[in-house]
């Protein structure tokens, strides 16, 4: 079950409210980075093992990035944006992250007019052999590999169906009025968001602070990149403490 929060005090706290950083981190060889293409396999695994079964809405539906190809995609599309952090041990393994991405105003599905900005694009420049918004080889694939999956419906092979915590995420979006980044960022008077997808740290390494950590440090890299608010689902007690 997902627990909410109201949707200003939640965002406005994580960029308003700073945990200073200790010299416990330093003193035991830990260190806080943008994570690089290096790190994205060690990410992938982290994921894999250690947030996938034990975050509450992916364990009770079974997604994980080996049951379900889009779950893959959807980690490495934020991590191809370079907006992650990611805490590193002493010998330089990934230990913990913060895995998002920054939404645009504009970008966000809805244009200042109130227009579905995704949907008169889908009418536009989609079709099977063509993608209008794809820039490169990775983007024209998983274009074309969705709309086969679409194309192919329940003949498609359940590692290239839709996960299935993907339609409770979506509905809990809805329900909690999270759904619209536009109507969020008019609230919150922001045009730049940062979207925190995942926030996991290693069993190993676990009740030390590094996921509060991993939330500053996220949290300052946002600001930088000037983003004046964001958006999170604590889907377990844990978490939501941070937040």
């Amino acid at each position: 079950m997902v627990e909410n929060f109201s949707c200003s005090m939640l965002l406005l706290c994580i960029l308003c409210v700073g945990v200073p950083a200790g010299s416990a981190f330093d003193d035991q060889g830990i260190t806080f980075q943008m994570a690089n293409s290096s790190h994205f396999r060690q990410i992938h695994q982290l994921l894999e093992e250690d947030f996938f079964p034990d975050e509450p809405m992916s364990r009770s539906c079974g997604s994980t990035q080996s049951a379900y190809y889009w779950t893959w995609v959807w980690v490495e599309n934020a991590l191809l944006k370079f907006q992650t952090v990611v805490a590193l041990d002493q010998y330089g393994t990934v230990i913990g992250v913060n895995l998002g991405k920054d939404e645009e105003k504009e970008e966000a599905g809805m244009a200042d007019d109130g227009k579905d900005v995704d949907a008169e694009e889908d009418e536009e420049g989609t079709s099977l052999f063509w993608c209008a918004d794809c820039t490169n080889l990775w983007e024209y694939q998983i274009h074309f590999l969705w709309i086969l999956k679409t194309f192919f419906g329940s003949l498609t092979p359940s590692y290239f169906g839709n996960p299935p915590d993907s339609a409770v995420y979506n509905k809990a979006s809805e329900i909690l009025g999270y759904k619209n980044f536009t109507k969020l960022m008019s609230e919150l008077k922001c045009r730049r968001m940062y979207d925190l997808f995942v926030l996991s740290v290693r069993r190993s390494a676990r009740v030390r602070g590094l996921g509060t950590e991993l939330v500053r440090v996220g949290e300052e890299e946002a600001r930088g990149r000037g983003c004046g608010c964001a958006r999170v689902f604590a889907t377990s007690r844990f978490s939501a403490r941070i937040f």
